[in-house]
């Protein structure tokens, strides 16, 4: 290896040269080896500790370093195979030592498919197996959930080295450009790359400067590996698409008057909505409601490159500053959206409840039809409280009040149902035109967002109802109860702030809506609701009617939004099948993959809302990012052993206090009572309690905000010691120092077995 290399090094010219070097070589020789000076110390220090992390070099006793001969402590594992008794086998992601790389043996996980899959996992030495690990899952990531793709910005040292800092949170190590890639970078570009073999880093797209607004959301697109970019084959097949006559299978709607109503901004528009009273006399009281969506299926056809595409996106993404559609705009604002006055071709089902709210019958069509408006929730809540404006004067005796009076029909049967009713405040992002964000407000719940989610959800059980009763396969939405160990903690954590109901919480939504009636419009209300929802278990797709719990329905699918959710495109097609309603129904071939297609969109499901929570959180930061120093109202909304979450008052953006910054002391998480105590002072930090917070730090790219604290429930906080205090607990710190006790313990025996002999005197 030549000592006169001029470019910063790669991870994989450190590896070779320590291995070149036959015995384990210090920082100071590696630094010599590759002349590194002035600024390129910090980076060199910190890519030397990424790579034993990474498991590429082994520390040894004496802080030397040498090629690997195990794993780290923590790691990413591919999941091999599936062992003799059920445990997962896997082998590290990474492994750059030699021969074959470690076993790691896992306990099973919910996964029952897992072979393919990776997760991050804490190991353990098996003892007395050679290269075989013990590996606690921390997190086990989906096919989709580990991309590939890291975002950072650059920055040169010098002027012929430039390093990569990824927009992550905590601050990772930043790693070195490749020589070939100067020329194409300038200082705080913002760049999309990809790792390759030994960490080094290969630049796929150079997106713009770091300090552009603009640019927050491509982060979380390309972090994620969510596609936004439609290819020429898809976007050539939409080309000549038009809308369909009438004629067939398909029905005149036109002389219904439907309208649609969304929010101020929404761009394309896949459901109408109609009420009237129903007039047949064995119904009396009853209504006639007439649900009309955009028939996605007419024009996304099984075996089509537009198909393949929808469903690789699974989903539409919606971030604060764009929406990465899962059709073409062609299809998503134009021909499926059903804009007023134009005809458009539509899935429609008409509905027909009793007086009590409960589904009587329903029929299933396809047609033409023409939206008599287009209304903002806004507009019909304003017309209902008696302030119409010039669009929605006409249609009240004929639209807008039939359409209410339905509604709380149908509400009234949500109550009686015992429907989950969860109040959690939510906020959105408010942008200007050139990107910067304007304000974060608290989004308003009006009656007119209930009454489109309560017709939507009379659509859904219809469409359920439908697939369930036919016998052919479709993908139903579910929501399992919450397991019994959840529900246990919640009910642990009720007793303990004196708010327990006269009955435990039981998997009924009626008995956890007693506690939360009970809880409404006091100090406890947030709290409950928060402890309520993590209780919860996660919605899915799934190939079987499971149920859901949190709407108390025996049976849900999703029907209403095709255009934004291939699950309702995968049902459209079902119902074209089960009635006969044209030739591009659920094919054969996709009925034998229902249950992947099923897995697939949950984890689309899951990858889309990671992707807006860390947008909003990039936002939240850029907001905020001139004011620190400032201090904020908030509430304690999480806490682990290394902190304090908090979420503001202002803003509903999160915000972290790591326990260095809280008053001296060692804490403890007690996870039954959910309350971080200080073990000298036994002074408590609990869930959801008011705080008065100071912003410490904020970090744009990665999203994340540090704060102190300043006020808790109303009590003044001390200012955070300057060294920051007792950071680790007790057991922690008591482990450390036997580590370390150990580690001296080695070196002195090592030392000791590798002693040079004393010459021996010269016998006389």
């Amino acid at each position: 290896m030549s000592k006169n290399r001029k470019h910063f090094p790669s991870a994989d010219d450190i590896l070779a040269f320590v291995k070149d070097s036959g015995t384990p070589a210090t920082k100071r020789e590696i630094s010599r080896a590759f002349r590194i000076q002035g600024q390129d110390r910090v980076a060199f220090k910190q890519l030397l500790k990424q790579m034993v992390e990474d498991g590429m070099l082994a520390q040894t006793a004496g802080k030397s370093y040498a090629p690997p001969g195990g794993l780290p402590d923590v790691t990413t594992v591919k999941i091999t195979e599936i062992g003799g008794d059920g445990e997962w086998l896997a082998v590290p992601e990474k492994w750059h030592g030699d021969g074959r790389p470690p076993l790691v043996i896992m306990k099973p996980g919910k996964d029952n498919d897992p072979v393919g899959t990776k997760a991050l996992v804490r190991l353990r030495p098996v003892h007395g197996q050679n290269k075989t690990y013990e590996g606690r899952i921390i997190k086990h990531f989906s096919p989709h959930e580990h991309s590939t793709h890291i975002v950072g910005t650059i920055h040169f040292p010098t002027p012929d080295a430039a390093l990569f800092f990824p927009a992550e949170r905590g601050n990772p190590a930043p790693l070195p450009v490749p020589k070939e890639f100067l020329e194409k970078v300038k200082e705080n570009d913002l760049v999309a790359a990809v790792y390759t073999p030994g960490r080094d880093i290969r630049i796929v797209d150079v997106l713009g400067q770091q300090d552009d607004p603009k640019l927050l959301t491509l982060i979380a697109i390309y972090q994620e590996g969510i596609p936004n970019v439609f290819p020429d084959e898809v976007l050539k097949e939409c080309e000549d698409m038009s809308v369909p006559e009438v004629g067939g299978a398909r029905k005149d709607l036109s002389h219904i008057s439907l309208v649609t109503i969304d929010g101020a901004d929404a761009r394309d528009f896949d459901d109408a909505v109609f009420a009237e009273p129903d007039t047949d006399p064995q119904n009396k009281g009853g209504w006639h409601i007439v649900v009309a969506i955009a028939d996605v299926s007419y024009y996304v056809r099984p075996g089509t490159p537009l198909n393949e595409h929808a469903l690789e996106r699974g989903n539409s993404t919606y971030f604060p500053d764009r929406v990465v559609p899962m059709l073409p705009e062609k299809l998503s604002n134009e021909l499926c959206s059903l804009m007023p006055n134009v005809p458009r071709a539509c899935m429609a089902v008409h509905l027909w409840i009793d007086k009590h709210g409960e589904l009587q019958k329903y029929e299933f069509i396809r047609g033409l039809m023409k939206s008599k408006a287009r209304l903002t929730y806004e507009q019909v809540e304003d017309a209902h409280n008696g302030h119409p404006d010039a669009t929605t004067k006409p249609l009240m005796e004929t639209v807008i009040k039939p359409l209410y009076e339905a509604f709380h029909v149908l509400d009234k049967s949500r109550t009686v149902r015992g429907a989950l009713e969860l109040d959690l405040p939510e906020y959105q992002v408010r942008l200007n035109e050139d990107g910067t964000v304007k304000e974060m407000t608290r989004r308003t719940r009006l009656d007119s967002h209930k009454l489109i989610e309560e017709f939507m959800i009379l659509a859904n059980i219809a469409a359920a109802q439908a697939i369930e009763d036919s016998g052919v396969p479709g993908i139903f939405r579910i929501h399992p109860p919450p397991e019994s160990g959840r529900l246990a903690a919640a009910n642990d954590f009720l007793k303990s702030i004196g708010q327990s109901a006269a009955k435990a919480l039981s998997p009924v939504p009626k008995d956890i809506n007693a506690i939360l009636e009970k809880v409404k419009n006091t100090k406890f209300s947030e709290v409950v609701n928060t402890i309520v929802l993590r209780s919860q278990s996660q919605a899915l797709y799934h190939p079987e009617n499971k149920g859901h719990f949190g709407l108390s329905l025996t049976h849900y699918a999703h029907f209403t939004s095709p255009i934004r959710r291939y699950a309702d495109l995968i049902v459209h097609r079902a119902l074209i099948r089960i009635f006969k309603l044209g030739k591009d129904g659920l094919t054969d071939d996709e009925i034998s993959q229902i249950e992947s297609i099923a897995d697939h969109i949950s984890e689309t499901e899951r990858r889309s809302m990671g992707a807006e929570r860390k947008s909003v959180d990039r936002f939240a930061a850029l907001y905020l990012k001139d004011r620190t120093g400032a201090e904020f109202r908030a509430t304690i909304g999480g806490m682990s052993r290394a902190g304090l979450f908090v979420t503001l008052t202002e803003t509903g953006s999160d915000g972290f206090i790591p326990c260095r910054l809280l008053p001296n002391d060692y804490y403890m998480h007690d996870e039954k009572r959910h309350m971080l105590v200080g073990r000298k002072t036994k002074f408590s930090f609990q869930l959801c309690a008011p705080v008065k917070v100071k912003l410490k730090e904020i970090d744009v790219m990665g999203g994340s905000m540090i704060f102190t604290l300043v006020e808790y429930d109303g009590r003044e906080m001390p200012e955070p010691p300057p060294d920051g205090g007792m950071r680790k607990p007790y057991r922690q710190a008591r482990r450390k120092k036997l580590n370390d006790d150990g580690k001296k313990r080695d070196k002195r025996d090592f030392q000791k077995k590798h002693k040079k002999p004393k010459g021996k005197k010269r016998q006389k």
